[in-house]
C-alpha cells in the first residue's frame, strides 16, 4: 500500500488551523518528528486564533485566515497566516484610538485630563456637579467625579459669615460717616470762635 507524501510545513498549518489533526497514518510517515504528541499539543496551542481558509491539495499547503478579534504576526505569503495574536484590550484610564484588524492590533492612548475610562474603551467628561451639591470624591483618569448633597448646617454657617459681613461694613460705613461729621463739626466750631474774636478785637 503507498501513501501520499506529506509536506512538513502543510502537515504543520493543518494541525495549526483550528486545532484540527488531519486523517493521515503517522505510522507511515517518513519522519517521526510529527508523532511526539507534545509536539502536537504545542502547534495546537499555536494555533490559537486561526481558521481553515483554504485546505491543502497534493500539490499546495493550507491556507490560515486570522479569526475576529485576532491579528496575524507571521504572515507565510500575502494569502496565508501562520500565527496569531489576540486584539490588546486597553486599560482603565484608556480609550481604543484605533480597533485592532486582521493584521494589526488594537492602538490605545490615554484618557485626556477630565475625562475618565473604567473599561478601556472609551473616555468619558467628568461630572459637573450643579450648584446645591458639593464634590465629595475628585475625579481621576480611571473614575467619575463624585457629587453629594451639601450639608445644610453648611449654608446656615455661609448665611452667618455673609450676614456679620454685612453688618460689619455697615457699621464701618457708619463710623466713618459719623467721624466725618463730627470733623466737619469741629472745624465749623473752631471757624466761628475765630470770626467772633476778631469782631471783638
Amino acid at each position: 500500500t503507498s501513501f501520499p507524501s506529506v509536506e512538513p510545513l502543510g502537515l504543520l498549518l493543518d494541525i495549526l488551523c483550528c486545532n484540527q489533526v488531519i486523517n493521515i497514518d503517522f505510522l507511515h510517515l517518513k519522519t517521526s518528528f510529527y508523532t511526539n504528541v507534545f509536539w502536537f499539543w504545542f502547534f495546537g496551542f499555536l494555533g490559537h486564533g486561526l481558521s481553515v481558509k483554504q485546505n491543502c491539495t497534493a500539490t499546495t499547503d493550507t491556507v490560515c485566515d486570522v479569526l475576529n478579534g485576532y491579528h496575524c504576526k507571521g504572515l507565510i505569503d500575502s494569502n496565508g497566516c501562520s500565527l496569531a495574536e489576540k486584539h490588546s484590550q486597553c486599560a482603565a484610564g484608556q480609550r481604543i484610538k484605533e480597533p485592532g484588524t486582521s493584521t494589526s492590533d488594537t492602538v490605545c492612548e490615554d484618557c485626556e485630563p477630565g475625562f475618565f475610562s473604567k473599561d478601556g474603551v472609551n473616555c468619558t467628561a467628568w461630572t459637573i456637579c450643579s450648584e446645591s451639591q458639593i464634590i465629595v470624591e475628585e475625579g481621576n483618569s480611571t473614575s467619575d467625579v463624585v457629587c453629594g448633597s451639601a450639608p445644610r448646617h453648611r449654608y446656615g454657617l455661609i448665611s452667618f459669615v455673609v450676614l456679620f459681613l454685612i453688618i460689619a461694613i455697615c457699621l464701618v460705613i457708619t463710623g466713618i460717616v459719623k467721624a466725618c461729621k463730627y470733623h466737619l463739626t469741629s472745624v465749623k466750631s473752631a471757624h466761628s470762635a475765630q470770626h467772633l474774636q476778631s469782631l471783638t478785637c
